[in-house]
């Protein structure tokens, strides 16, 4: 039985907003008045509400009028749109968009404007300039420009209101003298507007010279690619294996001098790469191509991290730990080394503490423990702020780790497979509890680390610099200690570059209940489709999607919500998407409005006009505490995987999910190893195109049911690339993690 129609008709409907005073007083309520539906069998209309552009987290069903007065709106700029749902529950487009601003205090108390400082040109080419300024308030942005002081021309006026302005004029004359000046009105309507400013735009001298291309610092996991140009452009590397789909890097800022690392690389694999560097005209120039290979071996770290406040404060008889599972895949031994080191960067030490800890693990072999097995049971009462590193020479040496306590109040954990970064982001944060970080310093020097606060439009919303030591790690609640002062948005995430490559990890947590972990994501990959393996709603569900443009232009984002049969669940979704902005999905209904008591579930396919995107989706009990987890979106697909531990037993359960997104039936193998290497039992699948499989470990091997099964790993091996995790949970739903399963080189 279909629970939503994909039956979708378009209704054309005029949406008309009634402010009850100035569109930029204060105003809690707001009454919309739209056309009636021209289309016969309407059983009702629904009105969608919220802070971003057709991106609407709530709605209201209308039955038998054509108005409706929203109320109780708090602060910051509201967006409206109008839906029509006719007796077979097919719904329209929506309808034009209507917006307006409630603002912080009532206009008769406001009536100052807000102060502009610092009004800059820069990047002045022979067709653009970017004009930058700052507001001592919130407030919109506007310049009017042209070549005299009475201007003529003016940019699009964009209502979000920031203290941070820029805005890029294209479209100028070469070699011409501009005048120009910057507006900004606050939410009370104050408007202010600056002097007349000049700048002359620059004559074109054809497209950048590309030279000096350099490739260093190559190991089995990265590369440096470096090259000039004769003029300021920008950056960007295509790169690719024989026979596999183009990669690109990040597209960095304008320079004469270019440098980009290439992270996580197949070890011993020949890449291919070609340069694109465009100047401030967009005139493009690209090199020949070029070619490097990857070590076969080196000698890694893998970071696991110790977050302070949720451990620290441990009550009698309620231990907390960490769990880190690893499989060597590898036809030699793995010699390791397992440390850990406090915020400084010195080793932890105590009686009946062995720190550090030696360990060698055989090929093919499995191993689980804890921290307190690795380093003695001492250990706990002596902190846990810090982290842990683990050291190996073995290429193949694979894993993930969790954090957990002995009640499993609070569970989740991600991979260990991600390389240290320079450039790179967190895609969420936790608008309603804490969003504690770790940043971990691998190297014996120190770094500095830069944070931006970009908000959901692409705006710079905060900015701090932190220094940490080597071998250390910068632990610190975001909002309380890093942007003191600033209140979290829901469409917030967080920026980063560091002077050396860091490891970087975010625990996400409302009031109580269970946690979210996200590791850092790479700002120099993502992808133009993404794909989330999970996606439910409904019943007591909820899922929240966070997907950010990695790129410095604007685009739009298609977003298709496929069930386990591949067949598309409610509407087909197109919604811009600012440059360097964010997409928070979290409305039940976005898709398609649910019957009471349905629950919904499948995977989301997530494709750009071109932009590169990366992002998140967090899952698990609609009250956001009770059980919990976080993914990465998947942008790489893998036709072999490894997921490096099991449990099936009368408290722990393990589920996989398994989807194939490409046009052509896929057959997979997945076998189930035991500790020391020995396949225990195999399945053969079989998943037709755009489908998608989800069980529990006993209904793949029904071997293991009624076993307590603890141990061990599971590997996929299948003809088509896929999209996978695993999920780790209780039986009685107190937690829940999920994990992406780590491709096998």
């Amino acid at each position: 039985m279909a629970i939503c129609s994909n039956s979708v008709r378009s209704f054309i409907i005029l949406l008309i907003l009634f402010p009850f005073s100035n569109i930029w007083a204060l105003a809690a309520d707001v009454l919309l008045e739209w056309d009636p539906s021209p289309s016969a069998n309407i059983s009702e209309y629904r009105v969608y509400f919220g802070n971003y552009s057709r991106a609407y987290n709530s709605s209201v069903a209308v039955v038998d009028q054509t108005r409706y007065r929203v109320t109780d709106l708090g602060l910051g700029t509201w967006y409206f749109a109008v839906t029509a749902v006719d007796v077979d529950g097919s719904e329209s487009d929506f309808s034009n968009e209507v917006s307006r601003i409630v603002s912080t205090e009532q206009s008769e108390n406001d009536t100052t404007p807000p102060v502009i400082t610092e009004v800059t040109s820069s990047g002045i080419a022979g067709t653009r300039a970017v004009i930058s300024w700052k507001t001592s308030e919130a407030a919109n942005t506007q310049v009017d420009y042209g070549p005299t002081a009475a201007y003529g021309s003016s940019t699009i006026l964009r209502d979000s209101l920031v203290t941070s302005h820029a805005e890029v004029l294209t479209g100028l004359a070469e070699s011409t003298l501009y005048h120009y000046r910057v507006r900004s009105r606050d939410a009370a309507g104050n408007l202010a507007v600056s002097s007349d400013h000049v700048f002359t735009t620059a004559a074109s001298g054809g497209a950048p010279i590309i030279s000096g291309v350099e490739i260093s610092e190559i190991t089995e996991r990265s590369a440096l690619i470096s090259w000039e140009t004769n003029k300021a452009a920008d950056s960007q590397v295509e790169y690719w294996q024989l026979d596999k789909p183009m990669r690109r890097s990040a597209l960095d800022s304008f320079r004469t001098h270019h440098s980009i690392r290439l992270n996580n690389l197949q070890r011993k694999t020949l890449y291919y790469f070609r340069i694109k560097s465009a100047d401030l005209d967009n005139l493009q120039s690209m090199s020949t191509e070029y070619v490097f290979t990857t070590q076969e071996s080196g000698y890694w770290i893998k970071a696991v991290p110790r977050f302070a406040d949720r451990q620290v404060e441990v009550k009698p008889g309620d231990e907390h730990a960490i769990g880190v599972a690893l499989t060597n895949s590898d036809t030699e031994d793995a010699d390791m080394l397992f440390s850990a080191l406090d915020e400084e960067g010195k080793l932890m030490s105590g009686p009946g503490i062995t720190n550090p800890r030696p360990f060698q693990m055989n090929p093919q072999i499995q191993h689980a423990m804890l921290d307190v097995e690795i380093f003695g049971f001492a250990l706990e009462p002596y902190g846990t702020k810090g982290w842990i590193a683990i050291e190996s020479s073995a290429p193949a040496l694979d894993g993930f780790f969790l954090l957990f306590d002995s009640k499993l109040s609070y569970m989740d954990g991600t991979s260990l497979g991600n390389a240290p970064l320079s450039d790179f982001i967190f895609t969420d944060i936790e608008p309603n509890g804490s969003t504690r970080i770790n940043i971990i310093n691998e190297n014996s020097e120190e770094a500095e680390v830069i944070f931006e606060l970009m908000t959901g439009d692409g705006s710079l919303r905060s900015y701090e610099s932190r220094m940490i030591t080597g071998r250390g790690a910068l632990i610190a609640d975001l909002y309380e200690d890093l942007f003191e002062g600033v209140e979290p948005e829901p469409g917030d995430y967080v920026r980063m570059n560091s002077t050396k490559r860091v490891h970087s990890f975010a625990l996400l947590e409302q009031e109580e209940g269970d946690v979210s972990l996200l590791a850092g994501q790479d700002m120099s990959e993502g992808g133009t489709t993404l794909y989330s393996p999970q996606y439910v709603v409904g019943g007591d569900m909820h899922t929240t999607l966070s997907i950010i443009n990695l790129d410095s232009r604007a685009g739009t984002v298609e977003l298709q919500f496929l069930g386990e049969d591949g067949v598309q669940i409610g509407m087909k979704r197109v919604l811009p998407i600012a440059a360097n902005g964010k997409l928070r999905i979290d409305d039940v209904d976005f898709f398609c409005v649910l019957e009471p008591g349905r629950m919904a579930q499948g995977y989301i396919k997530i494709t750009s006009d071109g932009v590169r995107m990366s992002g998140s989706t967090i899952f698990g009990h609609s009250d956001g505490q009770s059980y919990t987890t976080a993914l990465p979106l998947i942008y790489q697909l893998h036709d072999s995987v490894i997921f490096s531990h099991v449990a099936s037993d009368d408290v722990m359960f393990t589920g996989l999910a398994i989807v194939n997104p490409g046009e052509d039936a896929a057959t997979v193998l997945m076998q189930l190893y035991s500790p020391d290497g020995r396949i225990l039992d195999y399945r053969d699948l079989y998943i037709p195109a755009g489908q998608r499989i989800t069980k529990v470990l006993t209904e793949f091997f029904p071997s293991l049911i009624g076993k307590a099964h603890c141990n061990g790993h599971i590997r996929l091996i299948s003809n088509k690339p896929l999209a996978s995790f695993a999920l780790f949970g209780t039986i009685r739903s107190s937690v829940l993690s999920a994990i992406p399963l780590r491709a096998i080189e």
